[in-house]
């Protein structure tokens, strides 16, 4: 899970909430408790099976890998961290943030300016790139 959900999980608590198990069954009622693991804690709870039927609880522990997924409040739209995307324009994470560290193949022209980096040649080289045009000297041991 990303930083951002369980972020939004946390802001969640105290308000109502509908979760989906992956056996099917409906919680909905008020989050107490979230993990980071998004183990679930709900209070005065409606649960529905897959049945239909309903049934009232005053406290449930859901345990989060059993989640298939959660409706939020519609208030958490306006939530802080969800803003922080749409200041920059794309509401996505920067290149440069993901793996990788925005280093990548290059074009063909960073290859024919010799640019440096790795251009079109991919991640390895070969076996003269040493980081000077002398060509790669092979050891020869005595055995």
């Amino acid at each position: 899970m990303s930083q951002t959900t369980i972020k939004l999980l946390h802001e969640a608590e105290g308000h109502v909430v509908t979760i989906e198990t992956k056996s099917n069954e409906t919680y909905r009622g008020y989050l107490i408790d979230a993990s980071d693991t998004m183990n679930c804690q709900l209070m005065e709870v409606t649960l529905t099976t897959p049945a239909g039927g309903t049934q009232k609880m005053k406290q449930v522990f859901l345990r989060g890998s059993k989640i298939r997924f959660m409706i939020l409040p519609e208030i958490l739209r306006n939530a802080p961290m969800l803003q922080q995307g749409v200041a920059t324009g794309t509401g996505a994470v920067p290149p440069q943030s993901v793996r990788g560290g925005g280093r990548g193949f290059g074009s063909r022209t960073d290859v024919e300016e010799d640019a440096g980096g790795q251009g079109a040649r991919g991640r390895g080289g070969g076996r003269n790139d040493r980081g000077s045009d002398r060509p790669y000297k092979r050891r020869r041991f005595n055995h």
